[in-house]
């Protein structure tokens, strides 16, 4: 295991394509604690639940990220992709900034549900990136309750 490699960009590789890819990326991650900075966007990750599933997985096993990039990959294709995300969020509380810009999650109301428990359950401070989701009327009350949230 490398101790010394703290930033990890795998940006526009389609991970997504292949579920092992995010496989075999969780299991050298479970053991590494010096991994700061986890750049995972534009790899089309919510192609299949089963990556998002292995995000988790990181989630639960690494608690030196500190900065997770998620930006660009199709996550509000599906609702159970951001359950994976707040789940791992629920296990570790080390996560400072969370980029799930460009995902088009705006207007899926649950999906915008489960963004707010993800910032009620994880007590730290998050910088979370959410722009760029075509964000609708009906999200307006959740950006009201997010502004609360991040700010009592």
């Amino acid at each position: 295991m490398n101790s010394s490699l703290q930033q990890l960009f795998l940006y526009n590789n389609e991970l997504g394509k292949f579920e092992k890819n995010i496989f075999h990326i969780k299991e050298g991650l479970k053991m590494n604690n010096s991994i700061k900075l986890l750049d995972l966007s534009k790899n089309n990750l919510g192609r299949n639940q089963k990556n998002l599933y292995y995000i988790m997985e990181i989630l639960k096993y690494n608690t030196s990220i500190i900065n997770l990039n998620l930006s660009k990959n199709l996550l509000g294709r599906d609702n159970k992709n951001i359950i994976y995300i707040k789940k791992g969020l629920q296990i570790n509380n080390t996560i400072r900034i969370l980029n799930l810009s460009h995902n088009n999650i705006g207007g899926n109301v649950k999906i915008v549900h489960f963004l707010k428990e993800c910032l009620l359950i994880n007590k730290s401070k998050i910088i979370f990136d959410i722009s760029q989701n075509s964000l609708r009327d009906v999200d307006k009350i959740f950006i009201g309750e997010l502004y609360n949230i991040i700010y009592e």
